[in-house]
């Protein structure tokens, strides 16, 4: 069994949209980052290669709490109607499975280096909001690579 800690941290695409015509204008930016923070717990599978070398196989489960600073800022005028806003585009709290393959090398005794690849899927999909409106679903599957010591006790 283990227990896993990780933090990470993604800029978002920064984007800028305008559109008018003869009796509108619209525009829209959206830039920002966000940290995400993943606390969870795997089952670890150890197949032996040799006597200091092993492929570990994981499958578990991570929480993710997601602190966005991703901001929105909107201005739209038709006639003599204006609108602008800014606003954080808030993104929920999710749970991910896991799953991953590594190549295990022994340092010391009970001391492990392991390296390899893993692979996040939402349990859940955590909607995205901004100004009190869904933005729809987001989608923090993705392919990893890790490396990492494995203490054994």
């Amino acid at each position: 069994f283990a227990f896993a800690l990780g933090a990470a941290s993604w800029d978002a695409v920064g984007e800028t949209v305008e559109e008018w015509d003869d009796v509108s204008y619209y525009s829209s930016l959206i830039e920002g980052d966000a940290s995400l923070l993943r606390v969870g717990g795997s089952l670890w599978v150890r197949s032996p290669l040799s006597r200091h070398m092993a492929l570990t196989f994981e499958v578990g489960a991570r929480y993710v709490g997601v602190d966005s600073s991703v901001n929105s800022s909107v201005y739209y005028e038709e006639g003599a109607e204006v609108f602008s806003a800014d606003d954080v585009i808030e993104i929920d709290d999710t749970w991910l499975a896991t799953i991953g393959i590594y190549l295990e090398a022994e340092l010391a005794n009970h001391v492990k280096i392991h390296a390899g690849l893993g692979y996040d899927f939402d349990l859940i999909g955590p909607e995205e909001t901004v100004l009190g409106e869904s933005l729809g679903d987001t989608d923090f599957s993705g392919l990893s690579f890790n490396l990492g010591i494995a203490v054994g006790f």
